[in-house]
């Protein structure tokens, strides 16, 4: 005699991702909590797909996402000095975009 079996998952890329099977000795919520999960990991390969680095960024901490932050900023924050919205400063806290402008610091 052949068996079936249902499970439920998701599949993306050609890729079937097993959650769980489904028995008939289980309750309607316990069905529906799967499908919820199943309905979380679809949505979660759309995002990897559409932004590349969520699935990184969901597991950062803050501390390392502010790092990450700090560096970004350093590296790209002073091409937005021209445009006045920040303006970086010198050690000695003076404004360097203000530097012979006439502008006070």
């Amino acid at each position: 005699m052949r068996g079936t079996s249902v499970h439920i998952g998701v599949r993306y890329k050609s890729k079937w991702h097993k959650l769980a099977p489904v028995s008939t000795e289980m309750s309607i919520e316990e069905v529906e909590d799967l499908r919820r999960e199943a309905i979380r990991l679809a949505r979660q390969f759309q995002d990897e797909e559409v932004i590349p680095g969520l699935a990184r960024g969901r597991s950062m901490t803050v501390q390392m996402l502010y790092e990450e932050y700090r560096v970004d900023f350093r590296e790209t924050g002073a091409s937005l000095g021209a445009s006045g919205l920040w303006r970086p400063m010198t050690s000695s806290g003076g404004c360097i975009s203000c530097r012979g402008s006439g502008l006070s610091n």
